[in-house]
């Protein structure tokens, strides 16, 4: 599920006004081995830690967004809001091809 949030000077809340900005992409990716705030809070030290790095190999292992389409200074990411609603156009320009 995609969520788009809008943030331009004082402008800022879910959904974007009509028109073509320059936009970024980011993804946090869901860990098969996390665990609920309440099962990390059970873990002594030594535990938390290791569990924290079996996730961090996890991450290591997926496929992710380039860092540059986080950023709205590198970000190759334009996003065209149509007047009368209908499917946003989503554009990314960028020469290395990422396919998930």
């Amino acid at each position: 599920m995609a969520l788009m949030e809008t943030s331009i000077n004082s402008y800022s809340k879910t959904g974007a006004p009509v028109g073509t900005f320059k936009g970024t992409v980011t993804h946090r990716p869901k860990v098969p081995s996390d665990l609920t705030k309440e099962e990390w809070q059970k873990l002594n030290d030594e535990e938390a830690e290791a569990q924290s790095k079996k996730i961090a190999v996890e991450v290591s292992k997926m496929k992710q967004i380039p860092s540059t389409w986080e950023n709205l200074t590198t970000s190759p990411v334009k996003v065209t809001i149509p007047e009368n609603g209908g499917n946003v156009t989503i554009e990314i320009t960028d020469a290395k091809t990422f396919a998930q």
